[in-house]
């Protein structure tokens, strides 16, 4: 059955996010042909567009555009390559080190499209020709941690759930461990180390640039280093609440997500999640 055209938007009615597979073909009614593309794990929603406007995207032999919506069924390609509509969803948990940035720029020498890529090679043995399942997956980060920030970053396959998960209206906990150095100014003013009155103002909201963090959850856990815990994501948040309070961050690191422990993972490894903790993700994925 080819794409169609749909105005109607009313029509579409998207099943919630499946724990282990992302089966599209089994999604009821249509969707925009770009969610497709980054439910499929092929790319971004905003870089399936760009590949919709570049006209790279045929559905069933003919080129798509925006207004073009699928469910599943048809044959769809990006420069030739076909585009599965049913997939195994894949997450990892990544211990991402310093100096990786998490953007996803093909000509970013720092960008983590190549660590993937290197982390997730086939075997020796055996090349993605000789086996489809061998086949480096197409992964992306959910969400972002500053390039000279380290610690805990989940990768996936599936664009529904990175979405999801990104969504302002889904609030979980995210956790970090932090270590600073005192400011000029801390000095004079005989401030040296974090006290209760930084703890009180990190804990009640911080006013960055017109806009006040929500609460958080401070714990002191040794001289200028604590812990901190985050429901939002502002744009180096960290280490702009501890800037206003005189203090300069020197090493942040994040051990938490949704409940998702970093542990003892070793720096720029990874591991697969477990069922418990997929299905502890999908339950956050929805939580609001």
């Amino acid at each position: 059955m080819p794409g169609i055209t749909i105005n109607d938007k009313s029509c579409l009615v998207l099943a919630s996010y499946p724990s282990s597979e992302t089966c599209i073909s089994k999604w009821h009614g249509y969707m925009r042909l770009a969610k497709f593309i980054s439910a499929a794990g092929h790319c971004s929603r905003r870089a399936g567009s760009r590949l919709i406007d570049e006209q790279r995207v045929l559905v069933d032999g003919l080129i798509a555009g925006h207004l073009t919506f699928v469910d599943g069924t048809q044959y769809v390609t990006i420069d030739g390559q076909v585009i599965s509509a049913c997939q195994q969803t894949r997450v990892y948990l990544y211990h991402k080190p310093v100096g990786i940035d998490c953007n996803c720029e093909n000509d970013n020498p720092n960008s983590i499209v190549h660590r993937i890529n290197s982390l997730f090679q086939p075997s020796p043995q055996q090349s993605p020709e000789d086996s489809p399942q061998n086949e480096p997956p197409r992964l992306f980060p959910i969400g972002r941690l500053d390039k000279d920030s380290h610690g805990l970053l989940l990768l996936t396959n599936d664009g529904q759930l990175c979405h999801q998960l990104l969504s302002p209206d889904v609030s979980y906990a995210k956790v970090y461990r932090v270590l600073v150095t005192p400011s000029y100014r801390n000095v004079q003013a005989q401030r040296p180390l974090i006290d209760q009155a930084f703890v009180n103002a990190m804990n009640d909201g911080v006013l960055l640039k017109g806009v006040l963090t929500k609460p958080a959850k401070v714990r002191i856990i040794a001289d200028n280093q604590y812990e901190i815990t985050l429901t939002q994501g502002l744009n180096r948040q960290i280490r702009r609440m501890a800037g206003s309070q005189g203090f300069k961050v020197v090493d942040l690191q994040r051990i938490s997500v949704a409940g998702l422990e970093l542990a003892d993972l070793d720096v720029d490894q990874y591991r697969a999640l477990t069922s418990s903790e997929m299905a502890m993700l999908a339950i956050h994925s929805h939580k609001q």
